[in-house]
């Protein structure tokens, strides 16, 4: 009877024995704050951007069309005659031409636009009196206005489709940081501490373990503000 002998990656795979993960440590409930603040603060800062307050074309159109009591199936027919080209429309459309500039300029309407009288300086006497010949107003010109430039300049608006909607979830929102903030100050134990060496004075700078030392606890009225800025500022979420 012959035996074979066992190569040596045979063997290492006989002696050797599998390597246990070890568990992740269930986060404790000062972790599970910094963690709920830093996911808030984030939402916070995403809709402090001026294009997230910003109206969407389709929610300025919307509220244009309120204020001045008009259709879409309005609006239609106006462009329709205006694509016409007709020379009898041409300070119609240097009025169109401007309220098309206005809107990519940083002056554009970032809310609702709730006095169209405001707007009249971008046409003129000559182009009413033209858009009237078409039982139409240069309020209804800005709608128009607003529609090209949607369709050809999309990022010259913003991403806001309900200013309600987003008002309400914003002041939620600065609620529940508030709230967060201060539990965070209040909510420590001695696990969460980072005691630094002392001075010569025998005095020591307690600041937040998960700072790396770099974020003191005191003090404490914006201690969780600031620990959670510095989380951002690293790009750390808890």
């Amino acid at each position: 009877m012959k035996l074979r002998l066992r190569s040596k990656q045979e063997q290492t795979n006989a002696t050797s024995k599998p390597k246990l993960r070890r568990p992740t440590p269930a986060p404790t409930a000062f972790r599970e704050l910094v963690r709920q603040a830093v996911e808030v603060s984030k939402e916070l800062n995403a809709m402090n951007e001026p294009r997230a307050q910003k109206l969407s074309a389709a929610a300025l159109m919307k509220s244009l069309l309120a204020s001045i009591q008009s259709t879409p199936e309005r609006i239609a027919t106006l462009r329709r005659a205006l694509e016409k080209g007709a020379p009898t429309l041409a300070h119609a459309h240097a009025a169109l031409r401007r309220m098309m500039t206005f809107f990519r300029s940083d002056h554009a309407p970032r809310g609702p636009v709730r006095d169209p009288g405001r707007l009249r300086f971008l046409s003129t006497p000559e182009a009413d009196s033209e858009l009237a010949s078409l039982k139409s107003s240069f309020a209804e010109l800005f709608v128009v206005a607003a529609e090209l430039v949607a369709e050809k300049f999309p990022e010259a608006f913003g991403d806001c489709d309900d200013p309600a909607t987003f008002a309400a979830r914003l002041a939620e929102l600065r609620k529940r940081q508030a709230e967060l903030f201060a539990r965070i100050g209040t909510n420590l134990t001695a696990a969460d501490l980072d005691i630094g060496k002392a001075d010569t004075q025998g005095r020591s700078l307690v600041s937040f373990k998960i700072s790396d030392g770099q974020v003191p606890i005191a003090p404490p009225d914006n201690a969780g503000e600031r620990l959670v800025n510095y989380l951002l500022a690293n790009k750390r979420s808890s």
